[in-house]
């Protein structure tokens, strides 16, 4: 399903939101994407003539199960980048969500797929920190390692 982004921060938003102990409410989903409460009311509208939620008016908000597979789809999108940029590239928690939520978007199937694969290939603890450090190394010096990886030190 085509949706854009501002859907896809709507879903997850609501989806994030269905975690805690309260319904999701209008109010709710305004502050959490900064948003006025009659442009959530609109979004929710287009949302749910998509067949994604439902929502009466002064009722509380729920994802149809339509929804909530796509809404899973943003989140893991969103889990993965944040993943990606904090553990290999050693970009800061408050950047690495900031920089996911624009990245989330515009990356396609096929390279999120690649991401998917390049964190399976450096789940090794110490193969990710291995890397990691390997890659602060360069970033500092410039230089890359003569070794060609086979020494630990590298």
């Amino acid at each position: 399903m085509d949706l854009s982004e501002s859907a896809q921060d709507y879903l997850e938003a609501i989806i994030e939101l269905e975690s805690g102990d309260a319904p999701v409410r209008v109010a709710a989903l305004a502050e959490r994407l900064e948003v006025s409460r009659p442009a959530v009311v609109a979004a929710l509208r287009r949302l749910a003539g998509r067949g994604l939620v439902r929502h009466e008016r002064y009722a509380h908000v729920t994802l149809t199960e339509a929804g909530r597979t796509a809404a899973r789809q943003v989140a893991g999108r969103h889990r993965l980048l944040v993943r990606f940029l904090s553990e290999l590239l050693g970009v800061g928690a408050q950047a690495a969500e900031a920089d996911a939520c624009r990245m989330e978007h515009a990356l396609s199937v096929g390279t999120m797929r690649r991401m998917v694969r390049f964190l399976d290939f450096a789940a090794d603890p110490e193969g990710a920190a291995r890397c990691r450090d390997r890659f602060e190394r360069f970033l500092a010096t410039g230089k890359r390692c003569e070794c060609g990886g086979r020494r630990e030190s590298c």
